[in-house]
């Protein structure tokens, strides 16, 4: 019995000891502490859509071009847009070079040699499929603003389509933009962070790019970890798929809640793309958006407005819809992941490019971020709307990205090299307060431990132990025969089975013993 109770002793000790170690309750991506960390912005680099990063392009010894690429995970290359693309109706190039954010004419560059096919080997299917192959390929010099140039970088010039807006830097997971700057030494793991920033005419910001880390000035809370996705989905790449867990829609009027995604829902899975501006879902998720209270109000899809709009949404007469938002939760690896888009990241005057090229607004009518028509491949896609309150982290080579809920802060970036940061490690990425909990919780349960199991030895050798055991306890049973209870000591049960050991067998069954043996101390006793 001493020795069990010890071993039950040392055994709490062990959990106590487990106890001390705290819970980590956030994803964390991996420490990358060789390179520093290169940021750059995401705004409009012309006077509207064109939100994206503004770029130079050239040649030695020419002048450079300065064109605007999004960037996207659809392709891996880097696609320009050719000026052919505009040269079809000069009375609206100026429309066509703001709606595109200028375009690459590789004919003021002497020094551009073009060739038919990439060296790079990539194929782009489904660029390919919606557009036609690019046919176009050459060597640049390719400046960023602040970042040093990649030399003899391949870009690809797409002449002919219509399924873009503009051109594309590809950032997908055998990205030839990340190769190369690993392997010019810029950053030695193909990894990135993104923040949007945000669109809203309510409260704009701009966005950042860092590549080789991620800016810790725009993280606000924990990183939810999922893993990369390497297949295409339905037909379509999806790196950064999801499974929705829930979309609900909040209507501010009256404060109702309706569902509208959730896991019981046919393929309850969507793509994030940095380069869809807008919400995008297939024909059965829009009629199912309008039945429950958003297809009131709304202007017939055909109607155009006297306005470039590249990638129009749900318009409306001024006043409708109603304000809304949404709640979506998003299964991940160990915790779910929870964000709302509010109501001035889903809707806004409408926007777009007039005739001379330049951005105008139509407050008569009101547009929502979710585009107009059936989603490509019928897939979900949470486009930058979405990303407006979320910051995306990316490590291709970890097959991990991570989402958090993005800070509205305006500060300049502040880049970190993933899982280093000392300020946002303290605010997020370390030992959380349920970490501190549990090291207090277990340091106490040690100490308290330690005592127990003191006393439990001290009890023990003093011999206290022995002595508690020869002096016996009292016990109660009940006395089937007579339906009464008893009282008796376990040292008189003792000395009573010692007795019985010592006697010689008789003709009574060995109950009736027992139990007349009993009875007579109980009778001696008394």
């Amino acid at each position: 019995m001493v020795d069990n109770i010890l071993y039950s002793i040392i055994a709490a000790a062990l959990v106590g000891v487990v106890a001390i170690v705290p819970t980590v309750s956030c994803a964390k991506p991996p420490c990358s502490t060789s390179s520093t960390p290169v940021c750059l912005n995401l705004q409009n680099c012309t006077n509207v859509d064109a939100w994206g990063l503004q770029v130079e392009v050239g040649t030695r010894g020419q002048a450079r071009q300065k064109i605007c690429l999004v960037p996207s995970t659809v392709i891996n290359a880097t696609y320009t847009l050719g000026s052919e693309i505009c040269n079809n109706d000069n009375s609206l190039n100026k429309t066509c070079q703001a709606s595109h954010g200028g375009t690459f004419d590789r004919t003021l560059l002497a020094g551009f040699t073009s060739r038919s096919t990439s060296v790079n080997g990539g194929v782009e299917g489904f660029w390919d499929d919606l557009n036609g192959p690019v046919e176009t390929f050459g060597d640049v010099e390719f400046a960023v603003a602040g970042f040093t140039q990649l030399k003899n970088y391949e870009i690809g010039v797409v002449t002919n389509g219509t399924k873009f807006n503009l051109g594309q830097l590809g950032l997908g997971p055998k990205s030839s933009f990340l190769q190369a700057l690993k392997d010019q030494g810029f950053i030695d793991r193909l990894m990135f962070g993104f923040d949007a920033g945000s669109q809203s005419p309510y409260n704009p910001r701009p966005g950042h790019i860092v590549l080789g880390g991620y800016d810790q000035s725009r993280v606000a809370g924990n990183f939810a970890e999922f893993d990369i996705n390497y297949e295409d989905t339905e037909f379509r790449p999806c790196p950064f798929r999801v499974e929705i867990q829930k979309i609900d829609v909040l209507f501010e009027k009256t404060m109702k809640t309706t569902a509208f995604i959730d896991l019981e829902s046919r393929n309850p899975y969507a793509c994030i793309e940095p380069y869809d501006n807008l919400f995008r879902f297939p024909s059965g998720r829009l009629a199912s958006l309008e039945s429950i209270g958003l297809g009131q109000g709304r202007v017939d899809s055909d109607w155009l407005p006297n306005l470039q709009v590249n990638e129009p949404g749900w318009r409306y007469k001024a006043g409708n819809p109603g304000a809304f938002s949404l709640d979506i939760v998003l299964n991940g690896l160990d915790e779910d992941f929870k964000i709302v888009i509010p109501n001035e990241e889903l809707a806004h005057p409408l926007r777009g490019i007039d005739n001379n090229g330049t951005w105008a607004v139509d407050r008569n009518y009101t547009e929502l971020n979710i585009f107009q028509e059936s989603a490509v491949r019928n897939t979900i896609v949470l486009g930058k709307a979405f990303l407006s309150q979320v910051y995306l982290a990316v490590d291709y080579e970890a097959g991990k990205f991570y989402l958090a809920a993005s800070s509205p802060s305006t500060a300049g970036c502040n880049p970190a090299p993933f899982g280093c940061s000392n300020e946002h490690d303290k605010k997020a990425n370390s030992i959380t307060v349920a970490g501190y909990v549990g090291l207090a919780f277990g340091i106490a349960s040690f100490l308290i431990l330690g005592v127990l199991l003191g006393l439990g030895i001290w009890f023990w050798k003093s011999g206290r132990l022995d002595r508690y055991r020869r002096r016996g306890v009292n016990i109660t049973e009940r006395v089937p025969d007579f339906g009464t209870y008893t009282q008796q000591n376990t040292k008189d049960m003792r000395v009573l089975a010692r007795q019985a050991s010592l006697r010689p067998c008789s003709n009574e069954s060995p109950d009736r013993q027992t139990f007349g043996s009993a009875i007579g101390l109980r009778r001696t006793m008394s």
